[in-house]
């Protein structure tokens, strides 16, 4: 029974050198996930690149991901105002990034009462947010361990079911 939408960040996904390929224990994880969410992938991308990242979808995670959602052609659209935006149209109650400013401001637009389905945000660990420290008062939780090669799906799938 599917009861929520899940959003997932195109990057957090993805292992993004030398190409594009899915984060080890992601695809499991989002076929489990998806018995139970529908699963949108949110990008910041511009619309251009719309036929490459389906593909990346359609090729590693088919028939699970419900929608990919990427900025229009020519949008001046800020990347993370998008994201705030479709994660509000969707409601999603789920967000998976690894971005630790768009967690900031997904918190901050939480705080202001802007996303008020969102119940939880994963940090996925990555180098580029060793320095952000999760707050005991924030609904984040930090997945995986990126030098010990986890990646934390297992964890989102564990966590999602508590929800």
């Amino acid at each position: 029974m599917i009861y929520s939408d899940i959003a997932v960040d195109y990057t957090a996904l993805t292992l993004l050198a030398p190409k594009s390929l899915p984060i080890p224990g992601s695809q499991r994880a989002v076929k489990q996930l998806r018995e139970k969410a529908n699963i949108h992938l949110i990008t910041g991308r511009p619309g251009d690149q719309r036929e490459m990242t389906q593909r990346f979808a359609d090729t590693y995670y088919p028939r699970s991901i419900r929608e990919v959602h990427l900025r229009r052609d020519g949008s001046t659209e800020d990347r993370n105002v998008f994201k705030l935006r479709m994660l509000r149209e969707l409601q999603a109650t789920a967000y998976a990034e690894d971005d630790e400013r768009v967690v900031q401001l997904m918190l901050a637009a939480m705080n202001a009462g802007n996303l008020p389905h969102l119940e939880i945000v994963y940090l996925l660990d990555r180098p580029w947010n060793d320095g952000y420290k999760v707050q005991s008062n924030e609904p984040v939780i930090r997945v995986g361990n990126w030098r010990q090669k986890q990646f934390g799906w297992s964890e989102i799938v564990k966590s999602f079911a508590q929800l």
